[in-house]
């Protein structure tokens, strides 16, 4: 009989493979002054290839606010315990409250923040300041989401043998007709790394689809189709990206002159470039055309304790994954969260409402905070837990434990 086995996976799953836990994350943000990194005219996060950090003979726009970032966390931190998703929601806090013509106190004590040189050097009245923290506060969300994505490439020599059980075991599940659902938290490309090193890659699918894709790129002069988000599974290897990824971009179509509108999520592959994206319209169904959009500048994953909350009812891309993880959770024969610290509220809420009565559940977590276990108790049926790293567990006999 095909069962549902699923996995819960939080961060700490990655840190097997060298990618930082939740609190190294937040020592490397809060100190990303000390990074070797710059912003391109365009808005990317350079480095040079021998890892120094790159001179454009001037500090760029996104220079300047990625140092007024520096300073407001900095002064976060007078009054917090730096959290990086909590920082990311009081600075969108902030910009909410932002505007041109009325600011308090508060915003108004952001004023020193602001950048002083380049065109901020020549517009210090107190009419024009307000204005400039607005603009300053609105282009965080992208220097940060840039910061983040570049902490969470993949290390260049990864450890797979770490996982090997874990694979093992997937494969094992596969081989007996059931179907795994992987529904992960991080926005890392490690699992479809493994899939790939261990072989397992044709039996998983992750919605996208290149069949019937209308989305075109050009790299090196030569045309490749985009996958693009259908939310079809039809493989027994099920992965969810609750959270996004570091490899999706959301693609803006143009509806009319000067209207732009999230139309999906693509994939997109190293080196496309927004003027090399084409588009194959209904009323175009033999020849690509330039598309007449835009790429998201930044990849598309979610940030915030809470903010991220905000965009679960997306739907283009985030509202489906939330549904099938429901329908997953009511029919799973058994859950392993791994690395998972229970800190998400609307994904523990929709855990305990639409768990299965009769699943079995295991907490895989090295070092389980009290409140971890607390919630775990709370949203599971009878969870077992094992403080083990993830290539510590007997993953031969998970299931007679």
């Amino acid at each position: 009989m095909q069962e549902h086995y699923m996995f819960v996976i939080g961060s700490g799953f990655s840190v097997s493979a060298g990618l930082k836990t939740g609190r190294q994350l937040n020592d490397c943000i809060k100190n990303a002054g000390k990074l070797p990194i710059a912003f391109h005219t365009g808005g990317a996060l350079v480095i040079n290839k021998d890892g120094t950090k790159p001179d454009f003979g001037f500090p760029t726009s996104y220079d300047e606010t990625f140092g007024f970032c520096l300073r407001l966390m900095e002064k976060y931190c007078d009054t917090h315990d730096f959290d990086y998703e909590e920082f990311y929601d009081y600075f969108m806090e902030l910009n909410r409250r932002a505007n041109f013509k009325d600011q308090g106190k508060e915003l108004q004590d952001l004023y020193p923040l602001l950048p002083s040189s380049g065109y901020y050097s020549i517009n210090r009245e107190e009419s024009k300041r307000g204005l400039l923290l607005h603009i300053q506060l609105g282009g965080l969300s992208h220097i940060y989401q840039e910061l983040v994505n570049y902490l969470l490439i993949l290390p260049k020599q990864v450890d797979y043998t770490k996982y090997e059980g874990w694979c093992t075991y997937i494969r094992s599940l596969v081989e007996q007709g059931n179907i795994v659902d992987i529904y992960s938290l991080n926005h890392d490309t490690l699992i479809e790394d493994l899939m790939k090193h261990y072989g397992l890659s044709e039996y998983m699918c992750d919605g996208y689809s290149l069949e019937s894709s209308p989305f075109y790129g050009k790299t090196n002069e030569e045309e490749v189709t985009l996958a693009y988000y259908a939310n079809r599974y039809d493989k027994p290897i099920r992965l969810h990206k609750l959270h996004g990824s570091i490899s999706y971009y959301a693609f803006y179509r143009e509806t009319e002159p000067g209207q732009l509108k999230v139309e999906n999520m693509i994939k997109r592959p190293w080196g496309l470039e927004e003027w090399d994206l084409y588009y194959k319209g209904q009323d175009s169904m033999h020849k690509a055309e330039k598309a007449r959009g835009m790429l998201g500048m930044e990849a598309d994953f979610l940030t915030g304790a809470t903010e991220k909350v905000h965009r679960y009812e997306s739907s283009i891309y985030y509202k489906p994954q939330f549904a099938d993880f429901e329908r997953d959770l009511a029919v799973a024969k058994q859950v392993i969260a791994i690395g998972y610290g229970f800190r998400d509220y609307k994904v523990d809420e929709i855990v305990e409402k639409n768990l299965r009565g009769d699943a079995r559940c295991v907490v895989v977590d090295p070092f389980p905070r009290k409140e971890a276990m607390d919630e775990a108790q709370k949203i599971l049926a009878k969870p077992e837990f094992m403080a083990k790293s993830i290539d510590k567990v007997d993953w031969n006999k998970i299931e007679e434990l």
